[in-house]
């Protein structure tokens, strides 16, 4: 999702917004698989924005989107 000249506000933004958007699509699918497995779907995504979060906090202002990147997967 990150192209180059991408501030990290911006990837950010991208970020959650394609993790919403894939947990709402996946919304549909959710009476075909157990209560258990959704809670797990439903934590790995909080997992992933609190990453994104972090990941962003850690940086300083004006960070760019190879910044974030970098961050995120070192978390």
């Amino acid at each position: 999702l990150r192209q180059d000249g991408m501030s990290a506000k911006q990837l950010r933004m991208v970020l959650l917004l394609n993790i919403q958007q894939e947990y709402e699509h996946n919304i549909t699918q959710q009476v075909y698989v157990s209560a258990q497995l959704w809670e797990i779907i439903k934590i790995a995504r909080d997992d992933s924005v609190n990453t994104i979060s972090l990941a962003m906090d850690s940086l300083p202002e004006g960070a760019d989107g190879k910044a974030l990147a970098s961050a995120v997967f070192s978390y």
